[in-house]
């Protein structure tokens, strides 16, 4: 107890202070060395932030491109649908405008009273009923071909 010496003035006091406040940060690094510092925090933070905001951005107009192209393929299979239904052929319901059912379908009526049913004005050639398996059979074929033509011109 003899060891004991009491402080008597400010100096004193800021000096023993300043010790233990040395050594209470000593220990606190030592505690927490390999951690990022807080520069080095806020900056992982802001690089993160940063690939966050332009991932949504990107998630963002994958989001509308694919959307978009959603009501192009509904658009279609609606115009498509509306032009079987009034008989026009597969063909004329791309050129079906429109944004709703009704308008399309105004449009597909306005189309099939302009064309018609859409049947072809001519018949179709019929299938051939000969067996062209074989050489005579290919042979036949061609000179009936050739006999039809023939009567035609004359």
């Amino acid at each position: 107890m003899s060891d004991f010496k009491p402080i008597e003035t400010q100096e004193e006091l800021d000096k023993i202070i300043a010790e233990r406040v040395a050594r209470a940060k000593a220990t606190v690094a030592k505690e927490f060395e390999g951690y990022l510092s807080k520069e080095e925090y806020e900056k992982l933070l802001n690089n993160a932030k940063q690939e966050y905001e332009n991932s949504s951005k990107k998630l963002n107009e994958t989001l509308e491109e694919l959307k978009s192209q959603n009501k192009k393929y509904e658009s279609a299979s609606v115009k498509a649908r509306i032009a079987h239904e009034i008989g026009l052929p597969y063909e004329m319901a791309s050129r079906l405008t429109g944004e709703t059912e009704e308008e399309i379908t105004k449009d597909a009526e306005a189309l099939k009273a302009i064309f018609g049913d859409g049947k072809p004005s001519r018949k179709a050639p019929e299938a051939s009923s000969e067996p062209l398996a074989t050489k005579e059979g290919r042979e036949m074929a061609a000179y009936k071909n050739m006999l039809k033509k023939m009567e035609g011109e004359s």
